[in-house]
């Protein structure tokens, strides 16, 4: 109701509705442009039970790794054990030879006095087996009580397991819970398009979940991480090995290619693989030598080598100078 009087307009308002408009505005205000009032609250929880599942983890981590090393510790001292009463059987067995030979010497002479000395040696031998019997007792109770140790490491172990399976479960739950509340107050991020609006929210994570594509990579992902040492040795040894090919090949060209040279030259005195009795010229030996490319010491034994070809095969006269045979030949030069 309203009216006008000399300027002055005077209406009824609803402060109320004033009011509640301010009042709502501010609210919207301090939440994201994504998410809800609910929405907000699910991700704060979310993100601190993520905080504890963090914390969780790292104390299994601790916790693992402090049931592994003493697992480590068992293994030796079981095998350490396991050696000390190998020894001590032997000992005692060894002993009991002794004592039994003793007994007899002195059935057969009766003379006790003669085998004092032995008695006593025995005595001592026994002292000490004696001595080691305890020893390996006491390291068995200590063995026994690391393997209460780990027993109770692993219960706790598998506890914090328990623990970080539930968190990371309520985690995911509470992620969950934000995407239905932001889908329910209507502004969860809206494209548009209706494929990807379709995976959003609590439907994204049911199909994140149901993939078997998200396990696989999390699987090969793990499997990648166990066997990239591995790779990387592998791949060190097979750059070693192929240098060492490759060094080992440089080093050997020179012979080869004297080889080829001499396998060349042989083949244009050869007819139906019998051998020419024809012998070789200076010039021709020099030639060949130069073709080669050898060092010093190479050059001397293909020379000698060389001059030899047409000379008639002798064991018996093979120091002559006029003969040859394979050992002399190799011998010589």
């Amino acid at each position: 109701m309203a009216f006008k009087n000399e300027g002055a307009d005077f209406r009824s308002q609803s402060h109320f509705t004033n009011e509640m408009s301010r009042f709502v505005g501010d609210e919207v205000a301090s939440f994201s442009n994504n998410e809800t009032a609910a929405g907000t609250v699910d991700d704060m929880a979310e993100k601190a039970v993520r905080v504890s599942y963090e914390k969780t983890k790292s104390k299994h981590k601790d916790i693992k790794a402090q049931r592994k090393d003493i697992a480590s510790q068992i293994k030796t001292q079981e095998k350490s054990l396991k050696e000390e009463k190998a020894e001590y059987v032997k000992a005692k067995q060894e002993l009991q030879d002794k004592k039994d030979m003793l007994e007899a010497k002195m059935k057969s002479q009766g003379a006790a006095k003669e085998f004092k000395e032995e008695k006593a040696k025995i005595k001592e031998q026994e002292r000490f087996l004696n001595d080691k019997a305890s020893s390996i007792e006491t390291k068995e109770l200590k063995l026994n009580e690391k393997r209460a140790e780990k027993k109770d490491i692993k219960k706790k172990e598998n506890k914090e397991r328990k623990k970080q399976s539930a968190k990371l479960n309520v985690a995911n739950m509470l992620k969950a819970k934000k995407g239905i509340s932001n889908e329910v107050g209507g502004i969860g991020g809206v494209t548009g398009d209706a494929f990807e609006d379709g995976k959003s929210g609590l439907v994204g994570t049911f199909l994140q979940y149901i993939n078997p594509f998200y396990y696989l990579k999390k699987l090969l992902a793990y499997l990648g991480s166990l066997l990239a040492p591995y790779v990387l040795i592998f791949a060190t040894i097979a750059i070693v090995l192929v240098m060492i090919i490759a060094l080992l090949f440089d080093a050997l060209s020179p012979a080869i290619a004297v080889h080829d040279a001499i396998e060349k030259f042989i083949s244009n005195f050869t007819d139906d693989n019998t051998f020419v009795n024809t012998s070789l010229s200076v010039d021709k030996i020099n030639e060949i030598i130069e073709k080669a490319n050898c060092d010093e010491t190479q050059e001397k034994v293909l020379r000698f080598a060389l001059s030899k070809v047409g000379y008639p095969y002798s064991q018996d006269y093979r120091t002559s100078g006029n003969y040859y045979d394979c050992s002399s030949l190799a011998y010589y030069a």
